[in-house]
């Protein structure tokens, strides 16, 4: 195990990177710390903490939803009066789908979670491709569940989602663009 010099965490022999506060290890004994540190970091983290955190909060909401979907669970749908209820039975499929989307949506998040906690050269990656997926399962959700039937109308709903993704995308792309080689356990 080694030991990190800038926070005292234990980490494997394996890793260039402190898998706690991304400080880079010593190559050679003979190079002094400041030259063997790469720029990156040096640069706070604070956004990486507090995203590891959020996506084990979001999986554990992600999972909850998911299992709210199956008949029995939470979801009563069946005592409702007017226009739903007729378009009821056209709708049985899309929950319980609904259900199982939220629920590997919540696993993957998992995934995405310790890659971003392990400095995995994955990690970054596997989050731009999660927002992609949760964006496909909002948008399901919203067309498939016919949560765009409101007074709101089909379009400020779905634009919502896409702005939603996109912003989320490429404040994450240009955070760990600059942090890249942290990344490569």
């Amino acid at each position: 195990m080694k030991t990190c010099r800038f926070c005292g965490a234990e980490n494997e022999e394996k890793n260039k990177f402190c898998s706690q506060c991304g400080g880079q290890f010593e190559t050679d004994a003979s190079v002094p710390p400041e030259e063997t540190g790469s720029p990156a970091a040096a640069l706070p983290m604070r956004w990486h903490k507090f995203l590891t955190v959020m996506l084990l909060i979001g999986a554990a909401v992600s999972v909850l939803a998911g299992v709210s979907m199956f008949p029995g669970k939470g979801l009563n749908i069946a005592g409702t009066e007017g226009w739903f209820s007729g378009l009821q039975a056209a709708w049985e499929w899309s929950y319980p789908v609904y259900g199982v989307l939220c629920i590997a949506l919540g696993i993957y998040m998992v995934t995405v979670r310790k890659r971003l906690r392990n400095y995995m050269a994955s990690g970054p990656s596997s989050l731009y491709v999660y927002f992609g997926l949760a964006l496909a399962v909002n948008l399901f959700r919203y067309f498939a569940l016919g949560e765009y039937r409101g007074e709101s109308g089909i379009l400020p709903g779905a634009l919502w989602y896409v702005l939603y993704a996109a912003v989320a995308f490429r404040l994450n792309w240009k955070y760990y663009s600059r942090r890249r080689d942290l990344f490569v356990n």
